[in-house]
């Protein structure tokens, strides 16, 4: 999702640098072909002072307007590279919280496990040791029950 985003971004990025270098590049045209006018305006200043005047004015004005425009497209771009800049911090702290939350989540859902899984160790150490009890009782029984034979077979071999 953030890459997608930050493709996203990447492009819209592409597309400002695009649109302002086309503006810089006919900004700067337009700077040009005024000094072009300025050059011909001063090989005609000899046939017309008045009219070196004007043209120089008209220079003037279109010199401004490209540097204007210019420093309007500079700050154009600042500003969306600086939009960019915020929304790309703005995800990754959005990212680091869901992170820090899903690991606390599985923190919290692993201590449960772990918790369910000792109350079962324990259950079941219980029961082995209850057949284990068990299981030697049977022992002493059956110890009984062997001696009890041995006993018997002793007496029945005396009795003959």
């Amino acid at each position: 999702l953030v890459a997608r985003r930050i493709s996203e971004l990447q492009a819209s990025f592409i597309k400002v640098r695009q649109t302002l270098n086309s503006q810089l590049e006919k900004a700067e045209q337009m700077l040009h072909q005024n000094q072009l006018q300025l050059v011909s305006a001063v090989k005609l200043k000899s046939e017309s002072d008045s009219r070196c005047l004007r043209l120089e004015s008209d220079m003037a004005l279109l010199a401004a307007k490209g540097a204007s425009a210019a420093q309007k497209a500079r700050e154009s771009a600042k500003d969306t590279v600086r939009g960019v800049k915020r929304e790309l911090k703005q995800n990754q702290l959005h990212q680091q919280k869901e992170i820090k939350s899903k690991i606390g989540s599985l923190q919290g859902e692993y201590a449960k496990e772990m918790k369910a899984m000792r109350g079962v160790i324990y259950e079941l150490k219980q029961k082995l040791e209850e057949k284990q009890g068990e299981v030697d009782l049977i022992r002493q029984r059956n110890q009984k029950l062997e001696m009890r034979v041995r006993d018997l077979g002793v007496e029945n071999a005396r009795v003959r």
